[in-house]
């Protein structure tokens, strides 16, 4: 609700009805007549405080509807809860929690505990229902729920919503008892048909694989579990603590979906704890909790996600909202993407705490990320935890390579996420390591204006728009950042360090050197010493590249680059044998510092020592504009071999660059632009921004997402979707209200869903009804004829919100 929404009725009847929805995690709601946002056991209203005459008011939990309440006069209040009524007197605070309780209600007669256990469970083979593919049992009950696990190879569906609340007290306080295990899973198939599992609890630190479903090889599909309050010890999740050979698949709205809050100690995810081997989590979301306890002193506390915690399958379509917290490898969707993971079109908007590895979407990344996103902030609080680094990537925390794998590629950060951390920092992933040019790689992937990216230790903090530390063969390529990044030392605009062999950089060594090729940075940039406008130290390789980021730091300061080491560096904090080289890039932004400064490097090492010569850093072919940076001197602290060149603005810009700036290649790599005023852009590396959306109706608020992402339209028809290959495939998402039919109609007679365009079918979705506030229901069009455009038209009773993604070229 909005503030244009909030009525009260000091002296006088209540003019509706009204509902108080979802008290859990600070929920809004309405309470008689007026909304106020409140905590799980926080006082909902003092009856004294209301004024309200005789008037009927409807009250809704985390699970729906209890029971309507009688207001007579202004002190008394008749609640009915399972049919256990109570009466509370004048002054009498009622409080509402997940599990709907009264406060002190063991001082007010007629009120009754639930009971201990989950009284008599029906045998599966009593179910309405065969148990079969065709003819599945029908589950009405929380005590019919149960029974699933007297069966576990049967096939079984929702008939209705399921209110599990009183599960809290069953089994001594240790709550429903998860369906199947490591040694009998379920292997069945079970539909939730959008029916909702509401406030189920578990509580077993003791025992692993804890969720509704402790381990699956079979088969789940358009289950809701919300409210639930679930807390086990390892492979932890709201609705599957592990899968197994099984899949989970369906849309968000009607797929596998988790509200509520998840404890654990290892392998904890708002949906599933463990995913297993080739196993998909498709189309499904968590709007959960999640955090990581110290249960068992034997264990670790690690892999801890939004979605998954350990993920050694496919994450497909699906997304996370909630705050994730745990000492590592912490994610706001996957905690931990194994060597055989994958994580495709997804995103995560929740933030992320941990101590040491930690990333918006994925903590710790040696499988594959694409075409996935994350907004949410991300922070690692450790230094040095057991004498090692932390690292915090808006994305992804550690991408590593060394399994084979490790890339990352069309993938984004943006909104106003804050990125901070005390070691290796960077917008997109804090730290790229061990690949051989093939894998460990990052490409096509951006961070967006709004984004800010810090790092906070004064000695050894590393931090970078895009990427940390880059290194030991990790490669970056048509990539970008523009937002704005602080630190200590050892900052760039794109990359804080990108590394060579032998580094001493906090313990971290390799056989390769880091590469970065057709990439950029915008923002600005500023730090202690060591401080770049693409790259505060590098080691590595770099082409292709430019900064137009404002610098301002201490000593070795540079529009491009902070400092360019040399085969052998003497900059303590790193060390070791680099090769560092950099060649046909440019610098536009002004750079300020306080000693060895230039418009396009601070310092270009010199490799000599003791009368021993080692090769200097190589800076060459490259270019700065000696009027924007405020800067003559292209480098600091020069020697001899640099081949460099200050040019005007003018120079620089336009038609007039190609001339001037004739060390680049204007032919396959770079292009002039026409107007005037602008500096040579890099081919095919440029990040489209938000979609431009328009069409006949008034213009409306976007999400700010990219291309290819979210757009927001409050009941309007959606704009024309182009759906230029490769991007084929668009999804409409609709948010609702409670009990809201919702429709969408597709026009321009396209044929989706795999079916035949005969130049004038179209087709219209059935209506699905909203179980719960602001449910949320995916259509995924794949378009037939990819050079047309596609329109819909949602509809429902009240009002919806549009969500667009995909479908638009970039």
């Amino acid at each position: 609700m909005t503030d244009d929404s909030r009525r009260r009725t000091d002296n006088g009847a209540i003019s509706r009805r009204t509902a108080l929805l979802g008290l859990l995690g600070g929920v809004a709601g309405s309470i008689v007549g007026y909304d106020r946002l409140l905590g799980a056991g926080e006082p909902a209203f003092a009856l004294t405080d209301l004024g309200l005459t005789a008037n009927d008011v409807m009250i809704d939990t985390a699970c729906g509807r209890v029971s309507d309440v009688s207001v007579s006069g202004d002190s008394e209040v008749d609640l009915e809860y399972e049919n256990l009524p109570s009466t509370l007197t004048d002054g009498f605070e009622l409080t509402l929690e997940a599990n709907p309780h009264v406060a002190n209600r063991e001082d007010h007669a007629g009120w009754s505990e639930p009971h201990d256990t989950p009284g008599n469970i029906v045998p599966a083979n009593d179910l309405a229902g065969e148990g079969t593919e065709a003819n599945p049992y029908k589950i009405t009950t929380d005590q019919e729920l149960q029974a699933v696990a007297e069966e576990l190879d049967a096939h079984y569906e929702l008939a209705t919503n399921i209110d599990a609340s009183e599960t809290h007290q069953w089994n001594g306080g240790a709550g429903f008892n998860p369906i199947g295990n490591e040694s009998n899973p379920f292997t069945g198939a079970f539909n939730g048909n959008g029916y909702e599992i509401c406030g189920i609890t578990i509580n077993r630190s003791n025992e692993d694989y804890v969720g509704v479903f402790g381990v699956i090889d079979g088969v789940l599909e358009n289950v809701f579990v919300t409210h639930v309050d679930i807390t086990g010890l390892g492979e932890v999740g709201a609705l599957v603590g592990a899968t197994g050979v099984g899949n989970m698949d369906g849309a968000e709205g009607i797929g596998a979906h988790a509200r509520g809050s998840v404890t654990g100690q290892y392998s904890v995810g708002g949906l599933v704890g463990y995913n297993h081997d080739f196993r998909p989590v498709e189309n499904s979301s968590a709007a959960v909790d999640v955090g990581a306890k110290k249960f068992d002193d034997n264990e670790g506390e690690e892999f801890v996600g939004g979605l998954v915690g350990y993920n050694s399958g496919d994450v497909i379509d699906s997304h996370s909202t909630g705050t994730v917290e745990g000492p590592n490898d912490v994610g706001g969707l996957v905690g931990h993407n194994f060597e055989s993971g994958q994580v495709i079109n997804s995103y995560a908007t929740g933030k992320a705490i941990a101590d040491h590895t930690v990333g918006g979407l994925v903590g710790f990344s040696e499988g594959d990320v694409s075409g996935s996103h994350a907004k949410g902030d991300v922070t690692a609080n450790a230094v040095h935890p057991d004498d090692e680094y932390s690292a915090a990537g808006g994305l992804v925390g550690y991408n590593s390579g060394a399994a084979g794998v490790g890339t990352i590629s069309n993938s984004y950060v943006t909104g106003d996420a804050a990125i901070v951390g005390e070691s290796v920092v960077g917008g997109l992933v804090g730290l790229n390591y061990e690949g051989d040019g093939t894998v460990g790689t990052i490409s096509d992937s951006h961070v967006t204006t709004g984004v800010t990216v810090e790092g906070l230790d004064p000695d050894e903090s590393v931090v970078g728009g895009l990427v940390g530390a880059n290194g030991d063969g990790g490669v970056i390529t048509e990539s970008s950042a523009e937002c704005g990044v602080s630190g200590k030392r050892l900052i760039g605009g794109l990359v804080g360090a990108n590394l060579a062999a032998g580094t001493g950089l906090l313990g971290l060594g390799g056989d390769d050197r880091g590469v970065i090729k057709k990439s950029f940075a915008t923002g600005s940039v500023e730090g202690g010493d060591e401080v770049g406008g693409l790259v505060g130290a590098n080691g590595g390789l770099v082409e292709d590249a430019y900064a137009r980021g404002d610098v301002n730091g201490g000593e070795r300061i540079g529009g491009f680059v902070g400092i360019n080491l040399a085969e052998e560096s003497f900059l303590g904090i790193i060390g070791g044998n680099q090769e560092g080289e950099i060649r046909r890039v440019y610098s536009t932004g002004g750079v300020m510092g306080d000693n060895t400064v230039g418009g396009l490097a601070g310092q270009n090492e010199d490799g000599s020592l003791l009368g021993v010569t080692r090769d200097d850093g190589i800076l060459e072919d490259s270019y700065w504009d000696t009027e924007s940076t405020g800067q003559n001197d292209g480098i600091g602290d020069a020697t001899d071999d640099e081949i460099i060149e200050g040019l005007t603005t003018d120079e620089m810009q336009g038609a007039d660059a190609e001339t001037n700036m004739d060390a680049l290649d204007f032919i396959d790599v770079w292009t002039t632009v026409e107007n005037p005023d602008d500096y040579p852009e890099l081919v095919n590396t440029r990040f489209s921004g938000p979609s431009d959306v328009t069409d006949d109706y008034e213009q409306l608020e976007e999400s700010g997402d990219p291309i290819g992402f979210d757009a927001i339209f409050e009941n309007e028809p959606i704009s024309d979707l182009p759906g230029n290959p490769p991007h084929d495939v668009a999804t409409v998402s609709l948010t609702s209200l409670v009990g809201e039919d919702v429709s969408l109609t597709l026009e321009n007679h396209k044929a989706i869903d795999g079916g035949t365009d005969d130049g004038t079918a179209y087709r219209q979705f059935e209506p699905y009804r909203a179980v719960e506030r602001k449910t949320k229901i995916d259509f995924k069009l794949v378009l037939k004829h990819a050079d047309e455009d596609i329109k819909a038209t949602a509809e429902t009773t009240e009002s919806a919100t549009v969500h667009v993604s995909g479908g638009a070229d970039r």
